[in-house]
């Protein structure tokens, strides 16, 4: 007996119910060696019009996506009623083989394909690159894959990327050129289906974004706002009560969520949705050179927010956090956001100095660091101010307080973006103060808290510390 005659023999038996166990290992071993079997067993149950009409109801079927199946279960017997079945889960399976393609036909084929044809069948293609990163972040890939091991140069198909404390930061460039960076605490979810489409849940987003097509806009959104983007520079900032949009080049349009109110942000221009009634952009006020955190007001900081008594002021006390590249040590760490308060731009002269007062348990180093951006908006880089020899313990007085001083004139590259020295500022001089944190590094923990950090001119002398 030929092939092709076996062949219609064991599909006629089994659509008949009288295939035995042997038989049905055969046909499946025909179906699996040869595709035009497969397809020759798709036409033959396409014409046998009592399987079709128990799958379907009528009778003609054109995709699998088109199979509903609804067997009767009344004026049949049983043994017609399990022919049936057998043979719909046997359609069904084949039909969605030859559909998708002959080379998935069982695992050991699947498993045969060449490392690259599996990647590109289990995971879209790329949209964008890794081009700069630091500190503990988590990407979440768009099939929930968790990655923390992040390089530069990895190419990401999209996702959330997370930054996990104050000094984390994270730049991507999309194929097109167009490049974001968030930088802090900061949430984000990007893709590119053909359209860039962003949302940043919380923290600070910066992005220089080449002109897009009139009709696909980048599209970038928060809580309150969303913002159609052509081509352009700009600065935007999200918390949970508010969204702010900075422009410094090109203009975006800007959309408030809550009465739909639409503007369009220009160059040199910021909005926020806490105004009134009114959506109406404001001209970037000019840079200041002195400033004062408030701790009680600031929504975006690090650590956990004690609030004021009446005999406490109101503090942001450090929290544990375990550094990606060093597993075994534990930092206890605050940080304040800057970027995003109603102020002006927070601009860094020479021999400007930043004191920080804080609470101690007991007498410990408080190490200090800054982020900073350029006056466009664009990431400058980070510094640090506590990593000279004569950087002292912070000593404590009788209820805990301290006081600590670090001249700008001081501050050094923070060693974390030390390899990148030629793509960022070498001095935070002229730079616009973005974000700060303070930590310190002990066993046990020090109980750190901080409650104030005061950005001090050259020109002016602090009363307390007449320094």
């Amino acid at each position: 007996m030929s092939d092709k005659l076996k062949f219609e023999e064991l599909v006629e038996c089994y659509l008949n119910g009288g295939l035995d166990e042997e038989g049905k290992e055969e046909l499946t071993l025909l179906l699996d060696g040869d595709s035009e079997a497969r397809r020759r067993f798709v036409d033959r149950v396409q014409w046998d019009t009592q399987i079709w009409s128990a799958l379907k109801g009528d009778s003609a079927i054109d995709t699998p996506a088109q199979v509903n199946l609804r067997l009767p279960t009344t004026n049949l017997g049983r043994p017609v009623f399990r022919k049936m079945v057998r043979a719909a889960s046997l359609v069904i399976t084949i039909i969605f083989l030859v559909f998708v393609g002959d080379r998935v036909f069982n695992q050991s084929d699947l498993t045969s394909l060449p490392t690259n044809d599996v990647r590109e069948s289990s995971f879209p293609a790329s949209i964008a690159k890794i081009t700069g990163l630091n500190g503990n972040l988590i990407w979440t890939g768009d099939r929930g894959l968790i990655e923390r091991e992040l390089k530069v140069g990895s190419e990401l198909a999209g996702g959330t990327i997370e930054g996990l404390a104050p000094d984390s930061w994270f730049e991507l460039r999309f194929h097109d050129g167009s490049t974001i960076m968030i930088s802090g605490s900061s949430l984000l979810t990007f893709g590119d289906d053909g359209q860039k489409r962003l949302r940043l849940r919380e923290g600070n987003l910066s992005a220089k974004v080449v002109p897009q097509p009139r009709s696909k806009p980048m599209v970038v959104s928060t809580r309150f706002a969303a913002l159609e983007v052509l081509g352009t520079q700009f600065n935007l900032d999200a918390d949970t009560t508010s969204t702010e949009l900075s422009v410094s080049d090109g203009a975006v349009v800007f959309k408030r969520y809550s009465d739909g109110e639409e503007v369009l942000v220009e160059a040199h221009y910021r909005v926020t949705t806490e105004q009134g009634s009114k959506l109406e952009p404001t001209r970037v006020p000019s840079f200041a050179n002195a400033w004062k955190s408030q701790i009680d007001q600031n929504g975006g900081n690090y650590g956990k927010r004690l609030a004021r008594t009446h005999n406490r002021r109101a503090s942001l006390k450090a929290i544990p956090l375990v550094p990606a590249d060093h597993p075994d040590v534990t930092l206890y760490l605050a940080g304040i956001t800057v970027g995003g308060h109603d102020g002006p731009p927070v601009v860094l002269l020479p021999d400007s100095r930043f004191v920080v007062r804080g609470r101690l348990e007991k007498e410990s180093r408080v190490y200090f660091g800054i982020r900073v951006n350029h006056p466009s908006g664009e990431y400058a880089g980070m510094f640090r101010g506590d990593l000279g020899s004569s950087q002292p313990i912070s000593t404590i007085d009788e209820n805990g307080l301290f006081e600590q001083v670090y001249a700008l004139s001081q501050f050094v590259i923070d060693p974390v973006v030390l390899g990148r020295q030629g793509e960022y500022a070498t001095s935070p001089i002229d730079l616009v103060l973005d974000g700060m944190w303070v930590f310190t590094h002990t066993n046990p923990a020090s109980g750190l808290e901080l409650l104030e950090v005061e950005l001090l001119p050259p020109s002016k002398v602090d009363e307390n510390t007449g320094v």
